[in-house]
C-alpha cells in the first residue's frame, strides 16, 4: 500500500477484562478510529491481512439519461485555513443499482458490495477473543469489512487462510469478468453466505503464504473474482524461501520480508541479454550496459547498476508497445491503462518476443526495437555528463514518504516528510519497496510468544512534524533493523476523562 507520514497504522498494546472476567491482552496494529486490533496477536492466535483484490463491484450500463434518476444531495462542509467553513453541494444521481456517473462509455451505475446489508459491521471485534484458527476463520468470514486475505496461526501450531469480509452474491458468477453489464444482471439481496467463502486449514506441506496473489484455483475463486490480483512473482519467491527453510523461525520470516531477489527481472535478463549481445558492435554505451547486466545476479539492491538498467529497460519496453493504447484508455477513463487491465503483461510481451510473429512498427525485428528502447534509457541515465557507473538502483529508488499536506503545499516537504533514503527492493520482490509504495509495516509474531515479536514501520505515530514521534522508527525500517513489538517502560501517560457538564 502507499506509505505516508503519519503512518496509517497505530501500534498498540491493549488490555481489558471481558464480561466473563477473562483478561485479554492484544499486541499489534490498529487503525485510528477503529476499535479493533486489525493485525496482531491475542496470546492464543496471531493474524495478518493482505489485500485480496477481490471483484466486489460491477458497472451497469443504464439506458435512461442520467438526469432521469432521483438525486441524492450531500452538503459537505470544508474547513477553511483561517477558520470557518465553505459548504460544497454534491448531487449524486442514484439508480436501483447504485450511484450513476456519466462517462464516454455511457451512463454507468456502480454496484458495490458495501451497499448491501451487513456489509459493514463490527463483527471483526470478536477476533480479539478467539482461541484457535477455526474459530477465528468463522469470525473473519462473517465480518463486515472490505474483502481481504486473512492468514492465521494459533498457539497449538495450526495455521489457516480465508477470505475475510463481504463478497457479493452474483447469480451468475462469471459476470465478474464482464464490463459493463446490462440492467438484467442481478445480485442476491444479501452478502454471499459465509460458508461459501473458501478457506484452507493445516495444508499438507505445512506452509501458507500471501502476497496479494490468488489463494485458490478451483471454482470457489469465482466467488472472489479477479480484481487485479498480483501476478504471483512475490508469492512464488516467498514459497520458495519457506520450502527451503529447515525450520520456520522469526529470523527466517524477517529475512523473507527483506528478500530483494527479483525472479521477474531475472527472466527479462535471460530474454534480453542474448538479443542485446547482437546489437553492441560499434556501440560503446550499449557494450558498457551489457557488462553491468551480465554481472547482475538476482538482487534489487541499492548499489546495483545492472538491476536499474533492466528495470528501466522493462518499463521502456512497456511504454514503446502500449503507450498509444494507454493514451486512448486514459481519454476514456482517468488512470486507465493496459497494465491495470493485464497485470500479467510481462508474460504476454515475452511470449511475443520469443514467437517473433509480431514486431512493433516500424522495426524490422525485436532486437532493433529492444536496442532502441535501451538507448532511450541510457540517454536518460547519462544526460548532463553523468557516468553509467553512477546510475544505481538506490539513486533512482529513493523514499518519498510525505504527509498528505505536501501534495497540496509542496513547500512543506522539508518539514512534513521522512528522509529521502535510497531503498532496496521493488514491486515484484518480497521486499516491496518503492518511493511512495510498499509494505506499510513489517510484523513478525507468534501467539503466546509476543515478547519475541518485532514490528517496524516507515513512519511514526504522530501527525505533528515537530514531534519526536513523527518519523520515529523510520531509520530502523530503512535499514531492516527490527524493533520490539511490545512496548518498553512507560515514559509518558495520556489520561482521557469524561467531559464535565
Amino acid at each position: 500500500m502507499s506509505k505516508t507520514v503519519a503512518n496509517y497504522w497505530y501500534r498498540a498494546k491493549i488490555t481489558y477484562c471481558t464480561d466473563k472476567g477473562e483478561n485479554i491482552t492484544l499486541a499489534g496494529l490498529t487503525l485510528p478510529g477503529l476499535p479493533a486490533t486489525v493485525v496482531g496477536s491475542n496470546g492464543s492466535i496471531a493474524w495478518g491481512l493482505t489485500n485480496a483484490y477481490a471483484s466486489t463491484f460491477d458497472f451497469i450500463r443504464t439506458k435512461e439519461p442520467i438526469t432521469h434518476w432521483p438525486v441524492h444531495q450531500e452538503m459537505i462542509k470544508v474547513r477553511k485555513l483561517l477558520g470557518g467553513y465553505d459548504t460544497v453541494e454534491l448531487n449524486i444521481p442514484v439508480s436501483p443499482w447504485g450511484p450513476v456517473v456519466s462517462t464516454q462509455e455511457g451512463n454507468l451505475a456502480m454496484r458495490w458490495v458495501l451497499q448491501l446489508p451487513q456489509a459493514i459491521s463490527l463483527n471483526f471485534l470478536s477476533l480479539n477473543e478467539a482461541n484457535n484458527v477455526r474459530e477465528a476463520i468463522n469470525i473473519a468470514k462473517a465480518s463486515g469489512m472490505p474483502a481481504v486475505n486473512m492468514m492465521l496461526a494459533d498457539k497449538e501450531g495450526h495455521i489457516g487462510w480465508t477470505l475475510a469480509g463481504g463478497l457479493p452474491q452474483r447469480l451468475d458468477p462469471y459476470e465478474n469478468y464482464t464490463y459493463p453489464l446490462d440492467e438484467n444482471s442481478a445480485w442476491g439481496a444479501s452478502l454471499l453466505a459465509a460458508e461459501k467463502h473458501p478457506d484452507i486449514v493445516d495444508p499438507p506441506d505445512g506452509i501458507l503464504w500471501s502476497a496479494n496473489n490468488r489463494q485458490c484455483f478451483d471454482n470457489k475463486y469465482l466467488y472472489i473474482g479477479d480484481g487485479g490480483a498480483d501476478i504471483g512473482v512475490r508469492s512464488w519467491e516467498i514459497k520458495r524461501c519457506l520450502k527451503q527453510a529447515d525450520k520456520i523461525s522469526a529470523d527466517v520470516m524477517r529475512a523473507i520480508q527483506l528478500d530483494d531477489r527479483a525472479p521477474l527481472i531475472q527472466k527479462w535478463k535471460k530474454v534480453l541479454l542474448p538479443l542485446l549481445n547482437e546489437q553492441i558492435i560499434g556501440h560503446e554505451l550499449r557494450k558498457e550496459a551489457a557488462g553491468f547486466i551480465t554481472e547482475w545476479q538476482d538482487s534489487a539492491c541499492i548499489d546495483s547498476v545492472g538491476y536499474l538498467l533492466l528495470s528501466a529497460w522493462r518499463d521502456m519496453i512497456y511504454s514503446g508497445i502500449f503507450s498509444k493504447v494507454d493514451k486512448i484508455l486514459t481519454a476514456q477513463w482517468p488512470q486507465a491503462s493496459y497494465m491495470k487491465a493485464n497485470t500479467r503483461w510481462d508474460e504476454t510481451v515475452i511470449t511475443l518476443i520469443k514467437a517473433e510473429k509480431w514486431i512493433p512498427s516500424p522495426y524490422n525485428c525485436w532486437a532493433d526495437f529492444l536496442a532502441n528502447q535501451l538507448d532511450t534509457v541510457l540517454t536518460s541515465l547519462t544526460s548532463g555528463g553523468k557516468k553509467l557507473t553512477e546510475a544505481t538502483w538506490g539513486q533512482n529508488n529513493k523514499a518519498d514518504i510525505v504527509h498528505p499536506f505536501v501534495h497540496v503545499f509542496s513547500f512543506l516537504r522539508p518539514w512534513f516528510a521522512a528522509p529521502s533514503d535510497p531503498l532496496s527492493g521493488d514491486h515484484n520482490v518480497p521486499h516491496v519497496n518503492r518511493p511512495g509504495f510498499g509494505a506499510s509495516s513489517r510484523l513478525v509474531v507468534a501467539p503466546a510468544k509476543e515478547d519475541q515479536g518485532t514490528l517496524t514501520m516507515p513512519g511514526g505515530q504522530s501527525g505533528n512534524p515537530i514531534s519526536p514521534w513523527f518519523v520515529a522508527g523510520h531509520d530502523h525500517w530503512v535499514k531492516g533493523e527490527p524493533l520490539p513489538l511490545q512496548p518498553g517502560k512507560t515514559a509518558h501517560t495520556l489520561v482521557l476523562e469524561p467531559g464535565k457538564s
